[in-house]
């Protein structure tokens, strides 16, 4: 009989929850329509940055080097307390339609 993994990994974010709602909330600090989607890249490429050099950052902390880059890029500031409130949203993203269709229960799906 196979041993049962001590560890199973799920790739949820973008897959599972939506980070949709965070798109008017960058705008709303002045970076365009498109920050989202760089943002998220940019967070990706600096985990698996830290992954291949065996460190571990959690990724709201990577998405917050990577907003301020995204700020810098575009000569924009924004407060402590405005990024802060971009990145809570990580905490309460909202699944996928097809997530909720399928019954798959999150701990925001009620």
């Amino acid at each position: 009989m196979p041993s049962r993994p001590k560890v199973v990994a799920f790739d949820i974010i973008g897959t599972v929850f939506s980070m949709e709602p965070m798109r008017p909330a960058l705008m709303a600090l002045g970076l365009p329509s498109l920050a989202l989607d760089v943002l998220y890249t940019a967070g990706l490429r600096d985990t698996f940055a830290l992954a291949a050099t065996n460190t571990f950052a959690p990724f709201q902390s990577v998405l917050s080097g990577c907003l301020d880059e995204l700020l810098a890029m575009q000569g924009l500031t924004a407060s402590s307390d405005r990024k802060r409130a971009v990145l809570d949203m990580m905490k309460v993203l909202p699944p996928h339609e097809d997530v909720i269709r399928r019954g798959i229960r999150t701990p925001f799906s009620g």
